[in-house]
């Protein structure tokens, strides 16, 4: 058992329990106003992707080609938000996010419009929850303006590990 050697009076001991109760009141506070607030969907983009298939209108399902490895990774590096592809090691595109324009997002279906360079833009669509997380990601190509998300080729990639 321990002994209380402190020597301090009734009234110190009560307003230090008073001001625990209240700091642990105002931290409650404080941790529930930031769960609540709304975290914008394309923040949910970054990290690394792997990707299984690739599906298109004329050929169905193309399925990861043995020995075959493309990767996307959404982040941010000294000139700004990016989205690079990489195939088999080998950066084969890197985009800038065009600040100009905001991320286009409709939280019902998970969808985050982003657009780069000029009038590129790439539409991702998020599979999975805000509360359970998002472990799948379907993208078109690169695309300019006026060309149609319909018939685009469409990538699924899977978080990376």
């Amino acid at each position: 058992m321990v002994e209380n050697t402190c020597q301090c009076s009734p009234l110190i001991t009560i307003n230090m329990r008073l001001l625990t109760a209240l700091l642990c009141i105002e931290l409650c506070t404080i941790s529930s106003c930031v769960t609540d607030q709304v975290i914008p969907l394309g923040s949910n983009l970054a990290g690394n992707w792997e990707w299984t298939k690739t599906q298109t209108k004329s050929t169905g399902v193309v399925v990861t080609p043995p020995g075959y490895v493309r990767t996307m990774s959404i982040g941010d590096d000294q000139q700004g938000s990016f989205m690079v592809v990489t195939e088999n090691d080998k950066e084969v595109q890197k985009l800038y996010k065009d600040f100009s324009r905001s991320d286009a997002e409709d939280d019902k279906s998970s969808i985050v419009t982003r657009y780069f360079n000029g009038n590129r833009y790439v539409v991702y669509y998020l599979r999975g929850s805000r509360r359970t997380g998002y472990d799948e990601l379907e993208t078109t190509d690169v695309l300019t303006n006026g060309q149609s998300v319909v018939d685009t080729v469409r990538f699924i990639y899977r978080r990376g590990r």
